[in-house]
């Protein structure tokens, strides 16, 4: 069984869906597709992820004073019209190239810990 829907918003120029093998009877790779389609077009070609938004991008986004991370991963939804996972993905990049650190801080708004992402100003990438 396939199902193929909308990945994130589209914008004026293409759309993007997920194409997901849901059911394997006899077991295998569950598989995801990322496809992308030029509006006003019925062809569908393959699209890599993990070129679509950069480390130095999530870096310039959290700037010099850092941002919360549920904050962060709605900015880049929005900017770059992808779905939350590509965004989480694309953070834990970041994060693995040491562009940008995780700290817990306590809001001020909610007086609860959560996680705070941080340039390291030392490393430009």
């Amino acid at each position: 069984m396939l199902r193929l829907g909308p990945l994130g918003k589209a914008s004026a120029e293409v759309q993007r869906f997920n194409l997901a093998l849901d059911k394997a009877n006899y077991g295998g790779n569950v598989r995801n597709l990322t496809l992308e389609r030029q509006q006003d077009s019925y062809l569908f070609t393959p699209f890599e992820l993990g070129t679509s938004v950069t480390s130095k991008q999530i870096r310039e986004i959290l700037g010099q004073d850092g941002e919360w991370l549920e904050a962060t991963k709605s900015t880049i939804v929005e900017r770059f019209g992808v779905a939350e996972s590509t965004a989480r993905r694309a953070i834990n990049k970041a994060e693995y190239q040491n562009l940008i650190q995780r700290e817990k801080k306590v809001n001020k708004r909610t007086g609860r810990k959560k996680t705070y992402l941080t340039t390291d100003a030392g490393n430009e990438g």
